[in-house]
């Protein structure tokens, strides 16, 4: 299976158990300048943030990934080569490659 964006490769790595959050490339919207959304599936991580569907949006990509890492006990973040713009937590790395190796 080739995961066509983070929210497929995400939902894929849930479901065998691992964590359901990934760190999205943000592009400039009316609401919200360009930077990086903290996405977790079936949550708001800012319910606030009501333009961008309750993504917790940060500026600054470390900054992203260590609010989620706190919030989500994710220690180490890493791109999943064929899917742009996204970074997972590192033990979902292994499970999206293979599933994309599979095709």
């Amino acid at each position: 299976m080739t995961y066509l964006n983070g929210t497929d490769a995400t939902k894929a790595a849930a479901a065998a158990g691992l964590p359901g959050v990934h760190i999205a490339k943000a592009y400039a919207n009316g609401a919200y300048g360009s930077g990086w959304t903290v996405r977790r599936l079936g949550y708001r991580t800012d319910p606030r943030r009501i333009h961008n569907g309750g993504h917790a949006h940060f500026k600054d990509l470390a900054e992203a990934q260590e609010w989620a890492g706190k919030r989500y006990g994710i220690e180490k973040w890493v791109r999943i080569k064929g899917i742009s713009d996204a970074y997972f937590p590192a033990q979902s790395k292994q499970f999206i490659q293979g599933g994309m190796a599979s095709e």
